[in-house]
């Protein structure tokens, strides 16, 4: 990760009391890293409850990083989502990452930020979504890969075909999915959509109890393994 300053994105008064994320990569040589940002036309939380949920893997097609996910564990409280996912990595690009079969997920929204990485250590992926309007969300995300076969060189070799041919590529349809989430809300003037996997009310409540409201995603009621979510 390049050098830099961190600026805290809530209130000046708590920033002292807040402690930073911890990205475990940042500091291991065995990763390699591909930064990534970009602006969406939409809310910041329509892009965060998208980035939580992988049952929408199907929908990125040739780029697909794994399939057949199925949540494991969801545990929640007023700032933060912890869930785990099992998935079949049965693409080129995710054996050569992780391994083939079967490989577990993990997701945690820990408002603001958004961690994602695979239990085997194979990759990393930290993203802050920051506001810059009410409809528009700047992203800054960083995806650390351990290095195949302790071989720094693949990775760096690899590296363009990775940012353009697939992470570009997944976040542009990203984009295409949740400016279509807004512009129904501006049309309707209501969120009509209805979320069936737990971990997306988990993160709206989050953000709902964060942002006291002010988003527009519906809170609705929801029961996971017999417990309201």
């Amino acid at each position: 990760m390049a050098a830099g300053q961190w600026v805290f994105l809530g209130d000046e008064k708590l920033a002292d009391s807040v402690p930073l994320p911890k990205i475990p990569p940042v500091h291991s040589q065995h990763y390699h890293p591909i930064p990534m940002q970009g602006e969406v036309g939409c809310h910041f939380s329509y892009i965060t409850e998208n980035a939580t949920d992988l049952f929408h893997a199907d929908l990125h097609q040739s780029a697909q990083p794994w399939a057949n996910p199925q949540l494991l564990s969801l545990k929640s409280n007023l700032r933060t989502v912890n869930a785990i996912y099992e998935v079949d990595t049965p693409r080129l690009l995710a054996a050569l990452i992780s391994h083939p079969g079967k490989n577990r997920v993990h997701v945690m929204y820990e408002y603001p930020y958004f961690h994602l990485w695979s239990e085997d250590g194979a990759f990393y992926l930290f993203v802050v979504y920051v506001p810059t309007a009410p409809q528009r969300t700047w992203v800054y995300s960083t995806f650390y890969f351990r290095h195949v076969w302790g071989m720094p060189w693949i990775l760096k070799l690899l590296h363009p075909i990775l940012d353009r041919g697939t992470f570009r590529q997944v976040f542009a349809e990203d984009i295409h999915a949740v400016q279509e989430e807004q512009r129904a809300y501006n049309l309707h003037s209501q969120d009509l959509s209805r979320e069936t996997n737990p971990v997306s009310h988990a993160v709206r409540k989050v953000i709902l109890n964060q942002t006291d409201g002010q988003q527009p995603l519906t809170c609705e009621p929801f029961v996971y393994q017999g417990k309201p979510v």
